[in-house]
């Protein structure tokens, strides 16, 4: 429809040692991740916080507001439909933001997936994408080729 769609990029802090990068990603980016590392190694268990991921990205993007359930079925029907009102609503940027740090932090305490080509060129910054910069312990940046 030629539109833009608005969108969430999430800032990602990495550490190797006594360097640190900053990268930029959506949260499509992580599901491209996930994907990417089932392909890269598929004798992998992978999190368990990988599916509440996925589960996130597949619920509905459009439910009705309280207020068109309240329009629709009375107060009292929508006041006792309160939890099933919440289930309608895709998941906000602090829901999505919770269950990628969470799928994070299990991704990298599991060392083969912490180790995965995939999982270092997601976390660490590429010229080719145009992210952040390697910053040395003295604060000095490095160029990334």
């Amino acid at each position: 429809d030629g539109r833009l769609k608005l969108h969430t990029v999430y800032r990602l802090a990495a550490r190797v040692g006594p360097f640190e990068s900053t990268t930029y990603r959506r949260f499509s980016d992580f599901v491209k991740l996930h994907a990417a590392l089932k392909r890269e190694m598929p004798h992998c268990r992978m999190p368990r916080s990988a599916q509440r991921m996925l589960d996130a990205r597949l619920r509905p993007t459009a439910g009705p507001s309280p207020s068109a359930l309240e329009k629709a079925l009375g107060p009292k029907a929508s006041k006792a439909l309160g939890p099933l009102e919440k289930t309608l609503r895709p998941p906000g940027p602090e829901v999505r933001l919770r269950l990628l740090q969470r799928y994070c932090e299990d991704l990298v305490t599991l060392p083969e997936l912490a180790q995965a080509e995939a999982t270092l060129a997601f976390f660490w910054p590429s010229s080719a994408l145009g992210d952040g910069a390697l910053v040395a312990p003295d604060g000095s940046k490095a160029a990334m080729t």
